[in-house]
C-alpha cells in the first residue's frame, strides 16, 4: 500500500505543475472569477447572518 501511494503522489503533482505554467491565461482568468465570487458572497453572507438580531 505505501509503495502505491508514494508513486501516485509525485506523479499527480508533476503533471499539474507544468500545466499551470503552460496555461498563463488560465491562472489569470481563474484569479478574476474568485474575486467576483467573494464580492458576491460577501453581501450574501451578511444577510444570512443574524445581523438584525445582533
Amino acid at each position: 500500500m505505501p509503495f502505491r501511494l508514494a508513486p501516485q503522489t509525485p506523479v499527480a503533482q508533476t503533471p499539474p505543475q507544468p500545466e499551470d505554467r503552460s496555461t498563463d491565461t488560465s491562472p489569470t482568468e481563474a484569479s478574476t472569477p474568485p474575486r467576483t465570487d467573494l464580492s458576491r458572497l460577501g453581501p450574501m453572507l451578511l444577510p444570512n447572518r443574524p445581523r438584525r438580531s445582533g
